[in-house]
């Protein structure tokens, strides 16, 4: 790595801002006591997680059901996704 050059550009030469977000987004929420996952929810909650953090979770749900079509979304309501992430 050039770390002197990434300094003098003020660039990050480690990986603690990824661990905290990893810590913040998924450890927190996948590694609860007694949690077990399979692939695909396992794969979808980080999703979630980090549309949630990042106040998007209403636009990016709106969209999604948007393409699902009126059956599917009077099934969801975005409040329930909030709290389950």
């Amino acid at each position: 790595m050039r770390y002197s050059e990434l300094r003098a550009e003020k660039l990050a030469i480690d990986s603690g801002a990824v661990e905290a977000a990893n810590k913040t987004l998924v450890a927190a929420r996948m590694k609860r006591s007694g949690m077990c996952w399979h692939i695909e929810s396992g794969q979808a909650i980080p999703g979630f997680r980090a549309l949630q953090k990042s106040g998007f979770l209403a636009s990016a749900w709106a969209i999604m059901m948007e393409k699902r079509g009126d059956a599917a979304n009077n099934n969801f309501a975005v409040e329930n996704l909030a709290i389950a992430a």
